[in-house]
């Protein structure tokens, strides 16, 4: 079988291909192997049926790339939120409900502390502790 291989290989490839086959190198006769591809397979994507291999590759990496974008972002604004941080330390802009924690409604009943701020802040202390000791 004679195989064309002149619109395949380099110019500097078909000569030494040419030079092969003439018998002309102690080689011996030139053989090219290949792969031909037939058929290619088909994914199911999600939804999407039969989308092939290539396609669904090129999905799978944008999804890549947006979630490393994501990411990025991500940091990035953490990074600012950092700063913004360290720069209300600096200046001394920190305010109680930074460090605090919002009760929306107290799980208490007024006549258990008879409306008295230290009982019940002894009772709360009690009643979070119990919840977070029964949470580990």
């Amino acid at each position: 079988m004679y195989l064309n291989y002149q619109n395949i290989f380099s110019d500097e490839c078909n000569l030494i291909l040419a030079s092969r086959q003439s018998g002309s190198t102690f080689y011996g006769p030139a053989k090219v192997y290949a792969v031909v591809v037939c058929q290619t397979d088909n994914v199911k994507l999600g939804n999407l049926v039969n989308v092939p291999i290539e396609y669904a590759s090129i999905i799978v990496i944008g999804l890549d790339c947006i979630t490393i974008i994501f990411i990025a972002i991500c940091i990035i604004r953490l990074k600012w939120y950092e700063f913004v941080a360290v720069q209300d330390m600096k200046h001394g802009r920190l305010i109680l409900e930074d460090f605090a924690v919002t009760i929306p409604r107290i799980p208490l009943d007024i006549d258990d502390y008879q409306n008295n701020p230290n009982l019940l802040t002894a009772m709360l202390t009690v009643h979070l502790e119990e919840i977070v000791g029964h949470e580990l």
